[in-house]
C-alpha cells in the first residue's frame, strides 16, 4: 500500500471501510482541472445566454404614422417638410395649401398663401419644398409658379424672395434649406445650381453649374460641407463652403437604383437621404459610405412608397410618404 501512495499516479486512493473496496479521487491538481473546466462551461453558458438577450432585445425604429389627414386635414401629394421648436411644416403640393402639425401629429393650422384678389402673387399653387430659419419665417418654393414665397410662423404670406434679379426668367426651384447661420439654400433646376444667400438676404455664391443635373435636395454638415442630392444623375455631391467639388458618391456598384431626394443630418452627423425609387431613407456617414438603411416599399405603417421631403429633429424622423399621402415619424432610426 506504501507502494503505491508513493506512486507519481496523480489519483490518491482510500479504502471503504463498509465493503473493503479502494475508491479513486482526484488530488489537488486534478481538482484544479476540474474547476477550471466548470468555470468554462459556465463563462460560455452566460455569453450564450448574453448574446440571445441582446438579440431579442434589440432596439428596433418605432415608426408611427402622424399626419395620415382626414376630411380638412387629408393629405394629396405631400413633398417638403420642415421643423421649428414642436412642430412641423408639410407642403400639400396637389391641394396648394401647407399644414401645419406638432410633433404628434396634432393638426394645428393650414395656410395657401395671399388671396386672388389681394396678394394673388403671395398664393401657392403647388409648394413642393420648404424651409424655416431660425426665427420662424417660413420659406415655401412653389415649383409651378416658379416663386419662393416668405410667410411669417403663423402661416401669413409676407413676400416673394427674389432668387435672381431678372424677374423674367424663368425659375424652377426645387430644395431649400437653412445653415445654422441662417444662410439660404436654393436648387434650382433650370441652371443646375445652388444659390446661396447670407442673413441678409443677399446673394452670395452661386455653385454647381455645369455639375448638377436636376438638384433635389440640399443638407448642410456642421463643419459647412454642402451636400446636394442630384436625383438625374442618381448620386449625391459634396460641395466645400466655397463651392468646390469635393465629392461624388452613390449607393453600391448599382448607381442606376439610386435616386436620392430629401435629406437630413442626424445628430451625430451622418446623413439620411431619401432613396425615392427603394422606398427606404439611406444612413451615409459625412464621406459618403453607407451604414444602414430602413424601409421597404408597401402600404403598412413600417413601409414607403416613394418618399420625399425628410427632416430630423430631437432625435425624430419625419418622412414624408408621397406615395400612401401621409408623414411617418419613425424613433429608434439610426440607430
Amino acid at each position: 500500500m506504501n507502494d503505491f501512495f508513493e506512486s507519481e499516479d496523480i489519483f490518491e486512493e482510500e479504502i471503504d471501510s463498509s465493503n473493503g473496496t479502494i475508491k479513486t479521487r482526484p488530488d489537488g491538481s486534478q481538482k484544479l482541472v476540474i474547476s477550471l473546466l466548470a468555470a468554462i462551461i459556465l463563462l460560455v453558458s452566460a455569453l450564450a445566454y448574453l448574446q440571445y438577450f441582446n438579440k431579442s432585445s434589440e432596439v428596433l425604429p418605432v415608426v408611427e404614422a402622424i399626419a395620415e389627414g382626414t376630411g380638412s386635414t387629408l393629405l394629396k401629394d405631400p413633398l417638403g417638410i420642415a421643423t421649428y421648436k414642436d412642430k412641423f411644416y408639410v407642403t400639400d403640393a396637389s391641394n396648394a395649401r401647407v399644414l401645419v402639425f406638432l410633433d404628434d401629429g396634432s393638426p394645428l393650422y393650414d395656410f395657401s398663401g395671399g388671396s386672388l384678389h389681394d396678394k394673388p402673387k403671395l398664393m401657392l399653387k403647388y409648394p413642393n419644398s420648404i424651409a424655416v430659419n431660425s426665427e420662424g419665417k417660413v420659406y415655401i418654393a412653389d415649383i409651378e409658379t416658379g416663386r419662393i414665397i416668405e410667410f411669417s410662423e403663423s402661416g401669413r404670406a409676407l413676400e416673394n424672395f427674389p432668387l435672381i434679379k431678372d424677374r423674367k426668367q424663368k425659375i424652377k426651384p426645387l430644395a431649400l434649406t437653412f445653415d445654422d447661420r441662417d444662410r439660404f439654400y436654393v436648387a434650382e433646376a433650370n441652371t443646375g445650381s445652388i444659390y446661396i444667400f447670407n442673413k441678409e438676404g443677399e446673394l452670395s455664391n452661386v455653385i454647381g453649374k455645369g455639375e448638377l443635373k436636376f438638384p433635389n435636395g440640399i443638407a448642410v454638415s456642421k463643419d459647412g460641407d454642402i451636400y446636394v442630392s442630384d436625383s438625374n444623375a442618381q448620386q449625391v455631391l459634396i460641395f466645400s463652403e466655397s463651392g468646390a467639388l469635393k465629392k461624388r458618391f452613390a449607393r453600391g456598384e448599382d448607381k442606376r437604383s439610386f435616386l436620392p431626394r430629401g435629406m437630413a443630418f442626424t445628430n451625430k452627423g451622418n446623413l439620411l437621404v431619401a432613396d425615392t425609387l427603394s422606398s427606404e431613407i439611406v444612413e451615409f456617414d459625412k464621406d459618403g459610405k453607407e451604414i444602414s438603411s430602413w424601409g421597404k416599399p408597401g402600404v403598412e405603417d413600417d413601409e414607403l412608397t416613394f418618399p420625399n421631403g425628410i427632416a430630423y429633429a430631437n432625435g425624430k424622423l419625419f418622412i414624408v410618404d408621397r406615395g400612401n399621402n401621409r408623414v411617418l415619424m419613425v424613433r429608434n432610426f439610426p440607430k
